[in-house]
């Protein structure tokens, strides 16, 4: 079942217009036909059955779904800066095993020392939602900003 997360509370009931990146990504690339059950992730879980109307693609909500598919304690993963490839594919097993909060780091051997990191934050950001729609979690994990082992603030707790 497809999964995508939106912007908005929904009630049973309610349709719900796509934004034109996952109108696209379900009509054309997955080419989703009417009647088609997807789930709908805002704060809660929503089943909803495709729509077509004038060539528009839109979601009716039929059910509150109450499956939780979140860990029951947060994980944060504080990950070394890594060479681009494999930094976004850290990024997205982390996310897709339940990590819940990424920070990345710099340390005095790290090989990709990224002066860009506040540009590339948003493809990271893209990368972990991908991957958090893909394994049915019911909340994008969040990627700080860049910091070093001083700066880092853990509770232990």
């Amino acid at each position: 079942m497809q999964q995508v997360f939106i912007d908005r509370s929904l009630d049973i009931n309610d349709r719900y217009e796509f934004d034109e990146h996952n109108a696209h990504h379900l009509k054309n690339v997955l080419k989703i036909k009417k009647d088609t059950i997807i789930r709908l992730v805002y704060q809660d879980s929503y089943l909803a059955k495709i729509e077509y109307d004038n060539n528009k693609i839109y979601a009716r909500v039929i059910e509150i779904d109450n499956n939780v598919n979140e860990l029951d304690c947060e994980v944060i993963l504080v990950q070394s800066l890594i060479r681009k490839d494999n930094f976004e594919l850290v990024l997205q097993k982390a996310c897709e095993l339940g990590v819940s909060k990424i920070i990345p780091l710099i340390s005095s051997r790290c090989v990709a020392l990224d002066k860009n990191f506040d540009v590339k934050k948003l493809r990271y950001q893209k990368i972990m939602k991908s991957a958090c729609e893909q394994s049915k979690r019911n909340n994008v994990a969040v990627i700080d900003d860049v910091c070093t082992i001083n700066e880092l603030d853990v509770d232990a707790s």
